[in-house]
């Protein structure tokens, strides 16, 4: 790991020094990560991950820094479908589901 400045606007409004992870620190903290998601029960799977992210920005200390992670994080992922009846889709076996 090493010391990396962030230019503003990244972390918020000030310059921080972050620590990043070089790419064998990344592949560690994956598999990590992943072991730990496959060993969760599947029902608790989003309760794990909120408590890690909590856990990660109580570390971190920097509230404006998790915001720019989650914002980062969020991208490119759809979002839940608009709450309203559900409407059966009729599927190959002629079942509707």
């Amino acid at each position: 790991m090493k010391g990396t400045r962030i230019p503003p606007g990244r972390t918020g409004s000030a310059e921080v020094t972050a620590t990043t992870l070089d790419r064998s620190g990344v592949e560690d903290v994956y598999a990590t990560l992943a072991d730990a998601i496959d060993a969760v029960d599947p029902n608790h799977t989003q309760l794990f991950l909120a408590k890690l992210a909590l856990l990660l920005a109580y570390t971190c200390g920097d509230v404006e820094a998790v915001k720019d992670a989650v914002a980062i994080a969020s991208r490119d992922i759809e979002a839940p479908p608009a709450s309203g009846p559900r409407v059966p889709v009729a599927c190959e076996d002629g079942l509707a589901r």
